[in-house]
């Protein structure tokens, strides 16, 4: 009973601790059983955390963002110039065409030149794209690290509109 006094003292729930009249009987709606007399209590411990040290090369460990420019239209045989750009600086670009109407008939340069095999692909942040066909077209961007491996992608569309009537015979 001893114990259930000094709890209820503690918890300032026995007004005879506070010094105001003793009621006659006090009822304990829970039972806690008093401590072992040779128990111990564990002391509060302070801990100190440190901050991680800085990596000596926060890119090296960073997960890396490639943004593409919108989706685009423009005219079929005028160039659209499509843009990428990274969270990093450390890395340049490579596009190719994900997804076309028609196989190869495209190019990343200002003017399509069907002999131009080399501008297939394009190489760069900024680089122009077209085509005379008309379509929706995916390009897609791949970041390249000093390595030369992949550290991030991107896509965006173009979308190839007619001059007007066009026919064509197969």
């Amino acid at each position: 009973m001893h114990f259930t006094r000094y709890l209820l003292c503690a918890l300032a729930l026995l007004p005879a601790c506070s010094g105001a009249a003793r009621p006659a009987t006090v009822h304990v709606a829970f039972a806690i059983a008093p401590p072992p007399v040779a128990a111990v209590l564990p002391r509060p411990q302070v801990v100190v955390l440190e901050a991680p040290p800085e990596p000596t090369n926060p890119g090296a460990n960073a997960q890396t963002v490639v943004t593409c420019s919108p989706a685009q239209r423009g005219q079929a045989g005028s160039p659209v110039t499509v843009s990428a750009n990274a969270n990093r600086n450390d890395v340049h670009y490579t596009w190719h065409v994900f997804l076309s109407p028609r196989p190869a008939i495209f190019r990343f340069a200002s003017q399509f030149d069907p002999q131009d095999t080399n501008a297939e692909q394009g190489a760069g942040g900024m680089v122009p794209f077209v085509t005379p066909i008309v379509g929706s077209y995916t390009l897609q961007a791949e970041a390249r690290d000093a390595t030369e491996q992949v550290v991030g992608r991107c896509e965006t569309q173009v979308a190839m509109m007619s001059h007007g009537l066009r026919v064509e015979l197969s």
